[in-house]
């Protein structure tokens, strides 16, 4: 190597250019300064310039792309891993949400079925509160008459309007479970939301932790030395820092 540097030192004469050149090629080296490893390296990675060095990644896309779809921004970053975990996670809780808002639509239309059927109910355009009243009152005298003795007379119902009649105690409180199950199952579903949307914040903020990982490494001190040579010219040295 000495000998080859001391020859592009003086200068190379035309005539000896293809012969320098195959010495140059036949030296190909890779030096860390800090003394952990020399080897030899192929042709191509002789040809080394600041494009090859990895650029840093960005937090803010990181951020997004997994605020976006979990696991997106962990993706972006090479954490392939991680990104199956919050993707799957999200898939899970999404079918999740489906299964208990089906299952609750599906108790809710039995329970609609049921007290039209049994209790000669219009449920059309009726407040949630008036399926809780049907569930606990054999008919709407009854409950007129409760909340009339407790003094809620803003509560009672207008009879003509909001009339039912269940035909047997069995049938009412098979009305009732269907109730309560449909509202369990409303509020599992909702509570489903809730973790889809900590999922996505989760994700976005351990994207940008695991950006900040990416961009440390890439900062790490460290200096490589890279002969370049190329046929008619001189021999090239280049010097790349991490820092």
């Amino acid at each position: 190597m000495l000998l080859v540097l001391s020859a592009t030192a003086v200068g190379v004469e035309p005539e000896d250019t293809k012969q320098v050149d195959k010495m140059l090629l036949d030296l190909k080296f890779s030096a860390d300064l800090t003394g952990r490893s020399v080897q030899s390296v192929p042709p191509s990675v002789m040809q080394s310039n600041e494009s090859e060095v990895s650029a840093p990644k960005s937090r803010g896309k990181a951020f997004l792309f997994s605020f976006l779809l979990p696991g997106a921004g962990e993706y972006y970053l090479g954490r392939k891993g991680l990104a199956k975990t919050f993707f799957f996670t999200e898939v899970a809780l999404w079918a999740t949400y489906i299964s208990f808002n089906k299952y609750s639509d599906w108790k809710r239309d039995d329970m609609y079925a049921l007290a039209a059927s049994h209790a000669d109910a219009d449920i059309d355009d009726k407040p949630s509160q008036y399926f809780v009243d049907l569930g606990n009152y054999m008919d709407v005298y009854e409950y007129n008459e409760a909340k009339q003795r407790m003094g809620e007379f803003f509560n009672v119902y207008d009879v003509d309007s909001y009339y039912w009649s269940w035909d047997t105690a069995a049938n009412r409180k098979e009305f009732e479970d269907l109730r309560i199950a449909s509202d369990r199952a409303h509020d599992r579903a909702n509570f489903a939301i809730g973790a889809i949307l900590a999922n996505h914040v989760i994700s976005a903020i351990d994207a940008v932790w695991q950006s900040n990982r990416y961009n440390k490494k890439l900062r790490t001190s460290g200096m490589s030395i890279h002969l370049d040579s190329r046929p008619g010219q001189m021999l090239g040295v280049s010097l790349t820092t991490r820092f």
